[in-house]
């Protein structure tokens, strides 16, 4: 060891520059070793949370409905917070809190409930989406579209509003109201001051035509209704 000392000294003495080339190297090389084996977080520090999580603390995720919906049929409510942009049948859906009234399946059979004793006797079975206000609220702003439908059944439908069982609001889109582009969405302003159910009631639809003894019946199952950039306005006081 006394040997390999004093060689090492008589070579930095002859090349000082190579020692301290080599000196620095020396010394670089062990500050990498020293922040490899150090811990990255260290204790006491608490560390960042990833987005997602941030996300979650936040109260991000699903939205929540403004009010609890009272379903009646095959019907099921969806909020979304954010990232639903599926093109509806009038134009773009923007990201942001919307609600969608989708059928529960795809089928005709689900909304196929026909009363054919008669000729004149024909009828659809409707669902509704009822949200009790309890005269809180002074008015609701509103966007109505329709989103492309899923399957491969008849579209088309009846889409009506009620307030407190009195309809303030009807319309009726039907397969060729869509290709020929007659299904835009609608901006309404309803005036809730008072009050207590609100109802959004939605029907398949029946085309009969006439065959060569009899009549035949073609149902519709309603496409999926969707409003977005909801305001519910609370009435003052409350």
């Amino acid at each position: 060891m006394k040997k390999l000392f004093e060689k090492l000294k008589s070579w930095a003495e002859g090349n000082p520059r190579a020692f301290f080339l080599a000196l620095l190297a020396g010394v670089v090389g062990l500050t990498f070793v020293l922040a490899a084996a150090l811990p990255e977080n260290p204790r006491g520090q608490e560390a960042p949370r990833p987005p997602e999580r941030q996300q979650e603390a936040a109260g991000g995720g699903e939205a929540k409905a403004p009010l609890t919906p009272l379903v009646n049929g095959p019907v099921k409510v969806e909020a979304f917070a954010g990232g639903l942009t599926e093109v509806t049948l009038g134009g773009i859906l923007p990201t942001g809190e919307c609600l969608v009234v989708r059928p529960q399946s795809d089928w005709e059979s689900d909304w196929g409930r026909m009363s054919v004793d008669a000729p004149g006797d024909v009828g659809l079975e409707a669902a509704t989406v009822s949200y009790p206000l309890g005269g809180k609220y002074a008015r609701l702003s509103v966007r109505v579209g329709f989103l492309p439908p899923r399957g491969d059944a008849r579209w088309g439908g009846r889409y009506e509003i009620y307030l407190d069982g009195r309809r303030v609001w009807e319309k009726t889109v039907r397969p060729e109201d869509v290709a020929a582009g007659r299904a835009a969405d609608e901006a309404l302003s309803l005036d809730l001051r008072g009050v207590k159910v609100l109802t959004f009631r939605l029907q398949g639809t029946v085309a009969r035509y006439w065959q060569v003894s009899s009549y035949s019946y073609s149902a519709t199952v309603p496409y999926p209704m969707v409003l977005y950039e909801v305001q519910l306005e609370k009435a003052g006081g409350n």
